[in-house]
C-alpha cells in the first residue's frame, strides 16, 4: 500500500526550469475559484496559464469537501461555471444510475478532479502543478513578472490570487491582515474572541494533566494563556483540517493505520469527553456516492485541528510543511485511537472499526488527501471590507459580482480553559436568511496599490464575513467573475478601480451568474 504520507512542500520535487510564460491572464492557485477563473479567461479568447502549488487540481472540491448540501437559498444562488459545475456531476451519476444524497450535490473526489482536469484540457489551458511564488516585479504600479521557486517566470498583463493563503497579494506588497478584529472595528455582534454554544462543550471536561491540579499543567492540545475577554481581536485562524473521505465498502476500505509518530497524549481530552456520556462522533460523516462519507467534526472534539494553524499565514514553504504534517499526524492517529484503543467506549469503537480511508481516492498517498483545508487565512483590506453588515443584508452593495448564501461558519479557533473547564474559542455557525451581493471592489486592491491584481478567495473581508465566502460554489462563481474583469480591463487597457461595472454585469449575467 503506497505512504500516508502527503506533503505540503517538498523541495525535492520542484523541477529546475527556465521556463518564460507571456499570457493575457495568470491564475495563481488551482483552486476551485482559480479552475472557474481560467475556463473564463479561454472562453473569452484569451490566454491563460494556471499554477498550482499542490500536485492536484480543483481545490477543496476534489481534496474531500465532496457535501454540498446546501439549504434552498444557497443553491439558487448558484449560477454560470460552478452550476455547470454541480450539473455535471448529477449529469455523471444519473448516468450510472445513481442518485447522490442531498440532491444530486455532492459527489466523489476523484470524479470532481476529472472534471477539472477534462475542462482544462478541452480548452488548451496549460497548468503548472508544485509551483510556489518566490518573488513578484511590480513596475509603474502593475505586477509584471512572477517568479517561481525553481526558475519559472510568468509574464500576464493581469493576475488572479486564488489560492486559500493569499500569498501573491502578500509578495505584491498588497495590504491584508488576518486573525480576528475586537468587535468595535466594524461595528460586528460577532466579532472577536467567541465562547458561543456552537462546537462548545456540554459537559464539563477538567483540563489539567492531574485532574483539579492546575500545577501539573495543561494537557494536549488546550491553550495556557488566560482566557481572553470576550469581543477583543487577536491573531487566531479558525481551525485546519484534512476533509476526509472513508467507506465501510470491503473492496474499497484501507484499515486505518497507526502512524509512526503517533503521540497518545493528543486524544486525553477525548477520553475525559467520552466519559461524560457523549456519543456524536458520527454525525459529522455526510454521505457521498460510491458508499462514502465526507467527515467534518460536530460537536466540540474531532477531525478540527483546533489551534494548531495560526502561525500558517506568515510562515514559509518548510515551516508550513511541518504544520502540514503535525495536523497529519494528529488527524491519522485520530482515526487510529477511535477504531482501535480499548480505553474508547465499545459504542464508538466497534463503529469506527468498520470504517477506512477509500482505496480510490488519492491513490497515490493511501487515500490521505494531498490538501489541507484551511478555512480562512490572509483577507487582503481593499477599498471596501465585507462585513457582519453585509451578511446581515443591513449594508448593500450595488456593484455584485456574485450571491453569498448558506450559512456564516467558522469552526473554534483554540481552546482555552475559563472556570477550570475546557472551553472552545471561535466556534461560529448561523444560517443566513437571504443570500447577500458580494462587491466588485472587494476582490480588487485598494487605491494606491497595483492595479492588475484580482483576488476572489483571500477577498477583502472581516473574519466574521469571511465565514460565509468559504464555499467552493461561491468561490467559483467568485473566480469567473475575476476573469471576466480581467478580459474587460485588457481589452479596455485600464486598471481594476477603472472598470465599467455595467458591462461587467452584463457579461455575468450573460454567463449565467446570479447577482439578485
Amino acid at each position: 500500500m503506497p505512504s500516508i504520507r502527503p506533503s505540503y512542500y517538498d523541495p525535492m520535487l520542484i523541477t529546475m526550469s527556465g521556463e518564460m510564460l507571456d499570457v493575457d491572464v495568470c491564475v495563481y492557485g488551482g483552486t476551485a475559484a482559480g479552475v472557474a477563473a481560467a475556463l473564463q479567461v479561454a472562453r473569452m479568447g484569451r490566454s491563460v496559464v494556471v499554477l498550482e502549488p499542490s500536485q492536484r487540481i480543483g481545490g477543496m472540491a476534489t481534496s474531500g469537501m465532496s457535501w454540498g448540501g446546501a439549504g434552498v437559498g444557497a443553491k439558487a444562488a448558484v449560477g454560470g461555471i460552478a452550476r455547470e459545475f454541480q450539473q455535471a456531476m448529477a449529469q455523471q451519476y444519473n448516468a450510472a444510475g445513481i442518485k447522490p444524497a442531498a440532491d444530486l450535490w455532492s459527489w466523489e473526489p476523484h470524479i470532481a478532479e476529472a472534471w477539472c482536469m477534462r475542462v482544462l484540457a478541452d480548452a488548451k489551458i496549460p497548468v503548472r502543478l508544485y509551483q510556489f511564488a518566490h518573488e513578484v516585479q511590480v513596475t509603474g504600479g502593475a505586477i509584471t513578472h512572477l517568479l517561481l521557486e525553481g526558475g519559472r517566470q510568468v509574464r500576464a498583463r493581469m493576475f488572479v490570487d486564488a489560492t486559500s493563503e493569499g500569498d501573491l497579494l502578500a509578495l505584491a506588497q498588497v495590504p491584508w491582515t488576518s486573525g480576528r478584529e475586537a468587535h468595535d472595528v466594524y461595528g460586528e455582534t460577532v466579532a472577536g474572541v467567541q465562547r458561543g454554544a456552537h462546537q462548545q462543550f456540554e459537559f464539563p471536561v477538567d483540563p489539567y494533566i492531574v485532574p483539579g491540579q492546575a500545577a501539573s499543567g495543561v494537557i494536549a492540545g488546550i491553550s495556557d494563556s488566560v482566557a481572553a475577554a470576550p469581543g477583543s481581536g487577536d491573531q487566531a485562524l479558525p481551525a485546519a483540517c484534512f476533509r476526509l473521505c472513508l467507506t465501510r465498502t470491503a473492496d474499497k476500505c484501507l484499515r486505518f493505520t497507526k502512524p509512526d509518530d503517533y503521540d497518545p497524549q493528543w486524544y486525553e481530552l477525548h477520553l475525559r469527553y467520552f466519559a461524560t456520556g457523549w456519543n456524536d462522533v458520527f454525525r459529522s460523516f455526510l454521505p457521498i456516492p460510491g458508499d462514502k462519507t465526507e467527515v467534518g467534526t460536530h460537536g466540540p472534539i474531532g477531525m478540527d485541528v483546533i489551534g494548531q494553524n495560526h502561525a500558517w499565514v506568515t510562515a514559509d514553504y518548510a515551516k508550513r510543511e511541518e504544520i502540514f504534517q503535525a495536523h497529519r499526524r494528529y488527524q491519522q492517529g485520530l482515526l487510529w485511537f477511535l477504531a482501535n484503543d480499548r480505553r474508547v467506549p465499545e459504542r464508538i469503537r466497534q463503529p469506527m472499526a468498520q470504517w477506512g480511508l477509500c482505496n480510490d481516492e488519492f491513490i497515490a498517498t493511501g487515500g490521505w488527501p494531498e490538501r489541507l483545508h484551511l478555512p480562512v487565512t490572509r483577507r487582503m483590506v481593499s477599498d471596501y471590507v465585507l462585513t457582519e453588515q453585509d451578511c446581515r443584508r443591513s449594508r448593500l452593495a450595488t456593484d455584485a459580482v456574485a450571491l453569498a448564501g448558506g450559512d456564516l461558519h467558522h469552526p473554534p479557533c483554540q481552546r482555552v480553559i475559563v472556570d477550570g473547564r475546557v472551553q472552545n474559542d471561535g466556534g461560529l455557525h448561523e444560517s443566513l436568511t437571504k443570500p447577500f451581493p458580494v462587491s466588485w471592489r472587494a476582490l480588487i486592491p485598494p487605491s494606491g496599490s497595483v492595479q492588475n491584481l484580482l483576488v476572489p478567495v483571500c477577498l477583502s473581508a472581516s473574519h466574521v464575513a469571511s465565514g460565509a465566502l468559504t464555499g467552493d460554489a461561491l468561490r467559483m462563481a467568485l473566480g469567473q467573475a475575476a476573469a471576466t474583469a480581467a478580459c474587460q480591463l485588457i481589452t479596455a487597457d485600464r486598471g481594476a478601480h477603472d472598470l465599467d461595472y455595467g458591462a461587467l454585469r452584463e457579461r455575468l449575467k450573460q454567463d449565467g451568474q446570479v447577482l439578485g
